[in-house]
């Protein structure tokens, strides 16, 4: 093999403990980079171990993966191949964008850049918050020879089958703004199948984010989401919407095990009924307490057995007492305070308790003006 990294030369075994004595940051840009180095390492087993990989998603604004290792955050910001036009890339046409395999990359491949850049600019565009800025590592993909007209996202897809061919992940996270152009189903799609390396999008997250833009589809939005609840196990699900959204609304089952919905009126009260999550926080400008009072009843049915703890907070209006706790018999003083009790819930000698009929389970509902805690003992 003629390389400019002679210890890929070495054996097998002594290769190997080479790589390991060196910064992974740069063993990571080398293998970005270099066909050469990505195949020693999956020839030999040389895997990284990382302990999360976000990606963000956007067509409008970022293309990016946020990569925590051994103490390090790297940030990758993806841009547009200069002779693609996302202007002309249709909001309503949806189509799949071109796949592109690990074999159509050329030997000398990826083009990098390495900087170190305003801190506050890549926070707010990576969204993440960095204890130690000296950390963090800034990288941008600039280039991919031989092969033109890509978008960010068609980019991006080239940077994670890459970057999963030679890493060991512990977990995932999702940030999606659906902007109207972008589909989110494209990502799952992403696959790499060759004699060297296996690898799929992941179908399990520790967290996915979903953040519509003003210029998105709400069928979209709907179809996006549902997909993810349908098809894909999150350990915790954020929904912010930050605008008025008219049309159909979402009525399948909340998946998750812990769920956000922030500000939205986009989740029905028969999906919140029908959820399968532990835990469940809803915030709203106005909220209901009929919506209070018919998860009670629903959990007091014998319904609803993986929830533990529900949240409802509202901006503006207060929550009616009288609505929340309609014909739910019977109700007494709670006698003890759950460990899950924290002091902005308010008084605990306001708490009370509700029973399933038959069995001992109890829930306490701590009420106040604008917040609402169920919990499950």
């Amino acid at each position: 093999m003629d390389t400019t990294f002679p210890f890929l030369k070495l054996p097998e075994n002594v290769m190997a403990k080479v790589m390991i004595e060196i910064d992974p940051v740069q063993i990571l840009i080398f293998a970005l980079k270099f066909h050469a180095v990505r195949e020693a390492m999956i020839k030999n087993k040389i895997l990284f171990k990382i302990k999360s990989v976000k990606w963000v998603l956007s067509d409008d604004t970022i293309a990016s993966l946020v990569i925590e290792m051994e103490g390090k955050k790297i940030y990758i910001r993806v841009d547009a191949d200069e002779n693609f036009d996302e202007r002309q890339q249709s909001r309503n046409e949806q189509m799949p964008l071109k796949s592109v395999s690990l074999k159509e990359i050329p030997e000398n491949d990826l083009d990098w850049h390495m900087r170190v850049t305003n801190i506050s600019e890549v926070l707010a565009s990576a969204e993440e918050e960095i204890e130690n800025p000296a950390e963090l590592i800034d990288l941008q993909m600039v280039g991919v020879h031989g092969m033109n007209n890509l978008s960010k996202l068609q980019r991006l897809e080239v940077l994670s089958k890459v970057l999963m061919s030679i890493t060991e992940v512990d977990s995932f996270y999702l940030a999606t703004f659906i902007s109207g152009k972008m589909n989110l189903l494209d990502f799952f799609n992403w696959k790499v199948t060759d004699e060297m390396c296996t690898w799929e999008t992941p179908r399990a997250f520790r967290e996915v984010q979903f953040y519509p833009t003003p210029s998105a589809d709400r069928r979209q939005l709907l179809r996006e989401f549902a997909y993810v609840q349908r098809n894909v196990t999150v350990e915790y699900s954020q929904l912010l919407v930050t605008y008025p959204m008219q049309g159909t609304k979402f009525g399948e089952p909340l998946t998750s095990r812990i769920a956000i919905i922030m500000d939205s009126d986009f989740i029905t009260l028969k999906s919140l009924l029908n959820s399968t999550c532990e835990e469940i926080h809803i915030v709203y400008e106005t909220l209901n307490g009929f919506v209070m009072n018919a998860v009670v009843r629903k959990w007091i049915s014998g319904e609803l057995n993986n929830l533990k703890v529900f949240v409802g907070q509202t901006f503006n209006s207060f929550i009616n007492r009288e609505s929340v706790f309609d014909k739910l018999n019977p109700i007494a003083p709670t006698s003890s305070a759950h460990p899950k009790f924290e002091p902005m819930d308010g008084d605990w000698d306001e708490a009370r308790d509700v029973f399933r009929p038959r069995g001992s389970m109890r829930a306490t509902i701590v009420l106040q003006e604008k917040h609402f805690k169920l919990i499950i003992w």
